[in-house]
């Protein structure tokens, strides 16, 4: 009886070893080098432009051109640039300040 359970266990460990260790069949095998020479290249080929103007709330700036805003822009900022281009800013370690100091935006 033990070693019928025993066997039974060892199997089933086995199966679940085996299992894990396998990649499923589902996900495709990624190719890091290929990637990261893509990233390089598309890093080489973006131009590099730079905008002056006045960082705004986008609420705000929709409205002085007529269009109707949402509670959903109410903290999101853009640059408003000279010729009255809307550029969003993200919210990302770079862009963070614009949404936390308002002293920036003016």
């Amino acid at each position: 009886m033990w070693s019928r359970w025993i066997v039974s266990l060892g199997i089933a460990l086995i199966a679940l070893a085996w299992c894990l260790a396998k990649e499923p069949a589902s996900a495709p095998v990624a190719d890091k080098t290929a990637d990261s020479k893509a990233v390089a290249k598309d890093k080489e080929d973006t131009p590099k432009e730079l905008f002056s103007g006045k960082v705004v709330i986008l609420q705000d700036a929709l409205k002085r051109r007529g269009v109707k805003t949402f509670d959903e822009f109410k903290s999101q900022v853009v640059l408003e640039t000279d010729s009255g281009e809307l550029i969003p800013i993200v919210p990302d370690w770079r862009g963070r300040a614009f949404y936390q100091d308002e002293r920036l935006r003016d």
